[in-house]
Formats: structure tokens, sequence, C-alpha cells
């Protein structure tokens, strides 16, 4: 069977959809400003809220092993995209949060994503980018409430980037 195919008078299957999406982001985001990795840009992401994050507890949220999210970490630091400080709720615990910098970088490839996504789905109706929209947010809420316990206190993969 055709690995682009889903079975279904030949559309396009799921391995297909998901290359075109990540390609047109990865692209995104090594032709911003910032050119920040994907593992960069949601470390970003995730200290976008404003509350400080342990290494450790951040390394958990990325679904990361605690010595990746460190290294992640020290290259953000080196950038100036984030900083370290002590952490309130403890003395001996450092918070790691982001900069106004890191702050600025994330804003600049968010839109560089967004135009890129624009340019993107500009040839498709205004029907088909509904469709897509309505999509993407069902895939989304899907796997963030997935994730939720799945990922509590579980080691994830190491990622050097």
């Amino acid at each position: 069977m055709d690995a682009r195919a889903d079975g279904r008078g030949g559309e396009p299957g799921w391995e297909e959809l998901s290359r075109v999406v990540v390609d047109v982001v990865r692209t995104a985001v090594a032709g911003s400003q910032d050119a920040l990795t994907p593992v960069q840009l949601r470390c970003l992401e995730v200290l976008a809220d404003g509350a400080g994050r342990r290494v450790g507890d951040l390394a958990d949220e990325l679904g990361v092993v605690a010595s990746s999210a460190s290294r992640l970490v020290d290259r953000l630091v080196a950038l100036g995209l984030v900083g370290r400080r002590q952490a309130t709720a403890s003395r001996r615990e450092v918070d790691v949060r982001l900069t106004p910098a890191g702050r600025r970088a994330l804003a600049r490839t968010a839109s560089a994503v967004e135009e890129a996504l624009a340019a993107a789905t500009a040839p498709m109706t205004s029907e088909d980018q509904d469709a897509l929209r309505r999509g993407l947010a069902a895939l989304a809420q899907a796997t963030d409430e997935a994730a939720r316990p799945a990922s509590a206190g579980r080691p994830g993969p190491e990622v050097d980037r």
C-alpha cells in the first residue's frame, strides 16, 4: 500500500499530512530572525505563562530528561532568552524564566509561523481553511487532554537541541 494513501481514494495519509504541517512550521522557524530549534521554541512557549520553572519541572513539561532540559536552558541562557533566579519556595532551587528578549523572540517566531501558515493555506478555499482550523483545534485539544496524565513523572527522550 502506498505510504501516502490512507485507503480513502488516494487522499494523503497521516504521515504525509503531518510532514506538510511540520515542514511549513520548521521552515518558518528556521527562517525567522531568531532561528530557534523546535525544542527551544517549545521551551519558550512553556515559559511564556510567566511562572518560573525548576529545570526538572520544565523537563517534565517538555517530555525530556532533566539533563537534556539543563543543556537546553544553558543554551537559552547564553542566547539571553531565559534567565535563572533563586526560587521563592526554596533558596536551594533555581527557577528558569523567560527574559524580555525571550518574549520578543517568541513573538517574532510565532508571527513567522502564522505568516507561513497563512501563505501555505492561501490557495485553499475559505471553507477548507475553516475546516483545517477546526480540525487542528480539535487535535490540539485532544492531545492536550491526552498528554496531561500520561506525561506526569515519566522521563522523556534525550534531546540535545
